[in-house]
């Protein structure tokens, strides 16, 4: 596997009326194309707003990485929907974001591999480098990135603060990552 060939998928359970794009979601995407130069069709949004079966759409994506983003009126549900993404695939490894986790890390659970605090462009970046060069995620590897949590057995773990990106650094957001029905 390389960057060619890394599938990942980013899901976001909320569900407005509104239909707010999740934007949190596409500047990580077209970090990473950028950055890593992943294929774009090897990194995809999974939307709630305007995907009724994102279980079975994701499981059809067979993603080696799933990234998902909660907050907290969401976090029950983001358990629940990993848990069943375990069920069906016992090697994904799945990376847990958003406002929830970073303001609360300590209602962390084990169905998740990982989870960012804070920013996640360059923290996943990074957690997709290291998954990448040894197709695993250690303990003694995960230790050396900035702003993570995990277990290490059964110990929950966090590693030191990252700090703020600059925001000049950042690609301009590749709208194309959004469904469609936005525009």
């Amino acid at each position: 596997m390389d960057e060619k060939t890394i599938k990942i998928a980013l899901v976001s359970l909320q569900k407005d009326a509104e239909r707010v794009p999740p934007m949190g979601l596409v500047y990580i995407a077209t970090y990473l194309a950028d950055k890593l130069g992943v294929e774009k069709n090897n990194i995809k949004i999974f939307d709630k707003n305007f995907d009724d079966d994102i279980e079975n759409n994701v499981k059809n994506f067979n993603p080696d990485i799933l990234g998902i983003s909660a907050m907290t009126v969401y976090y029950s549900q983001a358990i629940g929907f990993v848990r069943k993404i375990k069920n069906s695939n016992q090697k994904i490894k799945i990376i847990l974001g958003g406002v929830h986790i970073s303001s609360l890390p300590e209602s962390f659970k084990q169905c998740f591999d990982i989870a960012v605090i804070g920013e996640g462009e360059e923290t996943f970046f990074e957690l997709i480098k290291l998954y990448l060069k040894k197709q695993k995620f250690s303990y003694f590897d995960l230790k050396k990135i900035k702003s993570i949590i995990f277990f290490e057995n059964e110990k929950l773990m966090q590693t030191s603060e990252r700090k703020p990106i600059e925001l000049d650094s950042l690609p301009f957001p590749d709208f194309n990552f959004l469904n469609k029905r936005y525009f």
